[in-house]
């Protein structure tokens, strides 16, 4: 840990808490709050819903208790990040990062909700305890700025990303994933998380250049030479509606685009059912 990306992931997190401004607290406050119950406390019945008694409970001590709930005052959040070599390689795929979780970071220290980071590929997975606060937000920015950027060979598996964030997660949380889910067989899993989570799907779409078929490639994470045929396996449209599908909430980040604008948006539709 350097003093130079630690001064780095301060700016970064000051910056974000100015460009959080008013709308996007308010549509981030709007989509996640009220989602749940909590018990808050066992009361004497005072004539109100019945269905609220707790009758095992009032039959041994003698009298009518209920039992009263209030809405989550906080929900956690957590990033979970693919560091695979084909977005720690691109230039603009960490700068997405980096500025997706800026500005999210600080959305939830505004409202004083804890943060944590998962970070996984199929060899490696790293963890940061959540926190609260501004010093949190930095230390995760400060963790994803030392992620080297020329390292061995890193492959996508978010498969095992999402199951190591249900294994983590043991209150219902909001999940930040981050990925270009450049990747497959990841379906049932991602269904099975989000089905127990708010999850946010921040697709990282990358700034390609134009390549003629028949051109030799080599893959960024397993290093294979591949042949070009002029066509991706999977476009952006249909690896946003696999998303949805699997009842997570996409937000598809183009090179160049407002990030505030596109989360702002985001967070204003609809649910997804």
């Amino acid at each position: 840990m350097t003093r130079q990306t630690q001064e780095l992931a301060r700016l970064l997190a000051l910056r974000a808490m100015r460009q959080a401004d008013a709308a996007l607290l308010g549509a981030y406050h709007s989509r996640f709050s009220g989602t749940g119950l909590e018990f808050s406390e066992l009361a004497d019945y005072d004539g109100g819903d019945a269905r609220a008694i707790q009758w095992p409970l009032s039959m041994r001590k003698g009298r009518l208790l209920v039992s009263r709930f209030q809405e989550e005052r906080e929900m956690p959040m957590l990033f979970g990040v693919d560091t695979s070599s084909s977005v720690l390689m691109m230039q603009d795929a960490r700068e997405t990062t980096l500025e997706v979780t800026a500005l999210l970071a600080a959305c939830a220290v505004h409202h004083n909700d804890p943060l944590g980071l998962l970070m996984a590929t199929a060899q490696t997975e790293q963890r940061t305890p959540s926190g609260y606060g501004s010093r949190q937000m930095t230390a995760i920015l400060n963790t994803l700025l030392e992620l080297p950027s020329q390292q061995p060979k890193r492959t996508t598996n978010l498969a095992f990303l999402c199951r190591r964030l249900m294994e983590t997660l043991q209150r219902r949380s909001r999940i930040i994933l981050i990925s270009d889910f450049l990747d497959t067989g990841y379906e049932q899993p991602l269904k099975a998380l989000a089905f127990k989570h708010d999850v946010i799907a921040c697709l990282i779409v990358h700034q390609l250049p134009a390549i003629p078929p028949g051109a030799e490639l080599e893959d960024s994470e397993t290093g294979d030479t591949i042949i070009a045929d002029g066509s991706c396996n999977q476009t952006t449209a249909e690896t946003a509606r696999l998303l949805a599908n699997a009842g997570t909430q996409p937000v598809i980040i183009t090179p160049g685009c407002d990030i505030h604008s596109t989360l702002l948006a985001a967070f204003r539709r609809p649910r997804p059912c």
